[in-house]
């Protein structure tokens, strides 16, 4: 993808990172104040943090409506700490891998949020902000191995009547609203723990869980699918 090589070193302000079809790397550094910003239209983007943003408003804005194919990593180790928004995506088929930290602390913050459809997520590492991950539109696949922390919720699927978004749990995510799906259809299979309530919203929703569910799991109206396995429960289903 990615064809070029910048290394970022340590920098006061703002890193643009605007050119099409480049890798820039933060290696060890310390990148502070307002982060990187590569909110424009150039697709085929790689950022790869080996090192810290800390202090930022958004730590890492990358992509606009008219962009695809921007790629964000956070490397184990490393760590992204802002007051909004750890990421900010804009524009399809960009994908999001974190192994690290991601860190946002104001009120109505999030770790990282998603528009523009078909986004791949990982999460491996630690996200933690008062909404952990929030995407809006259809294809996105989210995937979480490590741990999601919402103070106010963990995931939001903001989707319209007739897109599909998936979400796989073999984590942690944690907060009192730990999944909030719109009207979209939501499938949402739980092989870790989830602690707090799951609310799908309106449409053709299918949750599989084979673990345990610490909240109430509303599914919503439309026609759902509910599939517990093993040792799965919930403090209530409706």
């Amino acid at each position: 993808m990615a064809n070029k090589i910048i290394h970022i070193d340590s920098f006061e302000l703002t890193y643009a990172a605007s050119k099409a079809n480049t890798t820039y790397i933060l290696d060890k550094g310390e990148l502070g104040l307002r982060g990187i910003d590569a909110s424009n239209d150039a697709d085929n983007r790689l950022i790869r943090i080996a090192g810290t943003i800390a202090g930022a408003y958004n730590g890492i804005e990358i992509g606009n409506n008219d962009s695809r194919n921007n790629d964000v990593v956070i490397e184990k180790g490393a760590a992204v700490q802002a007051r909004n928004k750890g990421i900010d995506s804009l524009g399809a088929h960009n994908s999001i891998t974190n192994l690290g930290s991601l860190f946002a602390s104001d009120a109505g913050s999030y770790g990282i949020t998603a528009e523009g459809g078909d986004a791949v997520i990982r999460n491996s590492g630690l996200i933690s902000a008062n909404t952990g991950i929030s995407i809006v539109g259809s294809g996105n696949r989210i995937s979480n191995s490590g741990a999601i922390i919402g103070s106010s919720k963990g995931l939001i699927i903001d989707s319209e009547t007739g897109e599909t978004n998936r979400f796989v749990n073999t984590g942690h995510l944690e907060s009192s609203m730990a999944i909030d799906g719109r009207f979209g259809d939501e499938t949402i299979i739980n092989r870790g723990y989830v602690g707090g309530a799951v609310s799908t919203g309106n449409g053709d929703d299918f949750l599989s869980s084979s673990n345990y569910i610490a909240g109430d799991v509303n599914l919503g109206s439309g026609d759902d699918r509910l599939v517990l396995r093993g040792k799965a429960s919930a403090s209530s289903f409706y």
